[in-house]
């Protein structure tokens, strides 16, 4: 009788350890393929944001400068699946050595700050039309913040500006299992290529 007795508990210990360590291990597969995704969505806002920065760089104080790194930004954030997932987008004047925009130009408010904030909807649906030929600047009705014009920068060979571009974007979990997800933000800064 004892021996039964003992093989019954051991199945029911056996069973109970297997409960608790299929749970870690499934939180543990979980938690890589969450943050395994939200990696992967980092590396593509960095890959979108040199793009568009590259683009502005290059165009330095055409007025088109704004529109065409919007378009290559919105290019690449369309291919990896993350244009519906932008929060604010800003290009900015960079003056510090690491290249970080000002506080607010990282918000969606209207600021002082020279810097050009973007919304979602608005680098959705980027028109050309919506670009001043004067001042290279968005002229859309509500436009946040236009602060910074590609007419007004720097490209003089000695002192040429640095051009930041800065995304973030809202990456959303899978199973909700570590919440409802987490901001992703990148920059890129660039010097002015100088006209001369």
């Amino acid at each position: 009788m004892q021996p039964r007795h003992r093989a019954g508990s051991e199945r029911g210990v056996a069973l109970v350890e297997f409960a608790i360590v299929s749970l870690f291990l499934f939180s543990l597969a979980m938690g890589m393929v969450e943050y395994g995704l939200a990696y992967q969505g980092q590396e593509r806002t960095l890959g979108a944001t040199r793009t568009g920065v590259r683009t502005a760089a290059s165009l330095g104080t055409n007025v088109e400068a704004d529109y065409q790194a919007l378009a290559s930004l919105r290019a690449d954030l369309l291919a990896s699946g993350l244009l519906d997932q932008i929060e604010v987008i800003s290009i900015y004047k960079s003056a510090t050595t690491d290249g970080q925009p000002p506080t607010a130009c990282k918000a969606t408010a209207a600021t002082t700050e020279l810097c050009n904030i973007y919304t979602q909807s608005q680098v959705q649906n980027l028109n050309k039309a919506t670009f001043s030929t004067t001042t290279g600047c968005s002229t859309t009705t509500g436009s946040v913040s236009s602060r910074w014009c590609p007419n007004v920068r720097n490209d003089n060979q000695l002192t040429a500006d640095y051009i930041g571009l800065y995304v973030r974007i809202r990456h959303t979990f899978i199973t909700r299992f570590f919440g409802s997800g987490m901001a992703i933000d990148q920059r890129s800064v660039m010097r002015i290529e100088p006209s001369g």
